[in-house]
């Protein structure tokens, strides 16, 4: 039986249009959208003025890129179509004079190896066709050989309508999702993973690796869960985070959660790492909105002093470690010439951004100063030796 339900879906795919085609337009979408903008609209309204009056019959064809999988990107792509078809049938053009194909990530127009490549494979394609005498005919073509992966790729989309069955999706980073298949299929189009294992993803969000009681930490990756409209699932997701071994931090990394007034407030457990194919990652689990942090806690934490130029006070300071990552903030009630801040012994370069004020009381923002940059007039210590309890820096030269 299975295989011949298979054999009907490929033969169905396997069909090319004889007709005499007016135009085609290419309309491309963001990474995961779903929303038409006023440039697809503005384009759309051009495209029915042009060809309103000889009857033409439109084509709707989506292509998505191959990033979350087969069954991922069939729901994508059919979400992509109904934009065009609603839009479509609400400035008065009729439900029968349209037709779909949804390739989901088959048949990609350009390789998915490149981001380059990935942005062409997010379109929609709009074909209008000239009169009804020149309607497209569907016409038999040969059933093409299967490519690579494609039959197992289809029968596993296929297998996820089985509400038993996970969905397992990549995500950036080389991270991944898994969720119950049909839980997948009803949120996914508002779920919202972000994995961030850099410190150009953290420096722009509320998080820092700092811990309750002013605990200093580095962090292997920090992960924010966001359920369509705070809902609770019935099966847990798994995140996994991959393991950097360049980067491995010497001290195992706990689990923590409960991000609240710029620390972390709940110490879960050890965090667990699993192994997939060759690859370790560090595993999260959770049914509802949540956050977590794989960090490791750092005990030898000199205390930094930062010292403002003339004419300057501190009222805030961010520092980022990019190896066995650290983000570290401290703000001050009342803005000072002077600020201590603990911070790790950085083995490289480490980074800051610094809220100040001016005589005046203006607001002044430096951003990404590096510590390779920034002299002290001598005054410096190292932190590579031990037992120093005080680096100084001063910003700007």
């Amino acid at each position: 039986m299975k295989n011949s339900f298979l054999t009907f879906i490929v033969f169905a795919f396997a069909s090319i249009s004889v007709n005499a085609q007016t135009s085609s337009t290419d309309f491309f979408f963001g990474y995961k959208k779903s929303s038409l903008t006023s440039t697809h609209t503005a384009t759309l309204d051009q495209l029915l003025l042009e060809n309103e009056s000889n009857g033409s019959t439109i084509k709707v064809i989506s292509h998505c890129d191959s990033v979350g999988g087969v069954s991922y990107n069939i729901g994508l792509g059919q979400r992509r179509i109904d934009l065009f078809v609603n839009y479509l049938t609400s400035k008065g053009v009729s439900a029968d004079r349209i037709s779909e194909v949804n390739n989901g990530s088959r048949n990609p127009v350009a390789s998915n190896a490149t981001e380059e490549g990935r942005e062409l494979n997010r379109k929609v394609i709009v074909q209008f066709f000239g009169g009804s005498n020149d309607a497209p005919q569907e016409v038999e073509a040969p059933e093409p050989e299967p490519q690579g992966n494609e039959i197992e790729d289809f029968m596993k989309a296929v297998a996820a309508i089985n509400c038993g069955t996970d969905t397992i999706v990549n995500l950036t980073g080389g991270a991944k999702l898994k969720m119950n298949a049909c839980e997948f299929s009803k949120y996914n189009s508002c779920l919202v993973v972000n994995i961030l294992t850099t410190p150009a993803k953290l420096r722009n969000t509320m998080y820092t690796t700092m811990g309750m009681s002013g605990q200093i930490m580095s962090t292997s990756g920090i992960v924010e869960v966001e359920i369509c409209e705070d809902k609770e699932l019935e099966h847990s997701l798994t995140v996994y985070v991959p393991v950097k071994i360049n980067c491995k931090p010497e001290v195992a990394p706990d689990l923590w959660t409960n991000f609240g007034k710029g620390v972390w407030n709940a110490r879960v457990a050890k965090a667990q790492i699993e192994t997939i194919g060759d690859k370790d990652f560090y595993v999260f689990t959770t049914t509802k909105n949540n956050e977590a942090n794989f960090a490791s806690r750092i005990n030898e934490t000199p205390e930094f002093k930062i010292k403002a130029k003339k004419g300057l006070k501190i009222k805030e300071v961010t520092a980022y470690y990019s190896c066995e990552i650290g983000i570290y903030r401290k703000t001050l009630d009342e803005p000072s010439k002077k600020m201590k801040i603990k911070l790790p012994c950085a083995s490289n370069e480490v980074k800051f951004d610094v809220i100040a004020e001016d005589k005046k009381g203006n607001k002044v923002v430096l951003k990404n100063l590096s510590s390779l940059d920034i002299k002290s007039k001598g005054k410096q210590k190292s932190c590579e030796a031990e037992g120093v309890k005080k680096c100084f820096y001063v910003y700007p030269n």
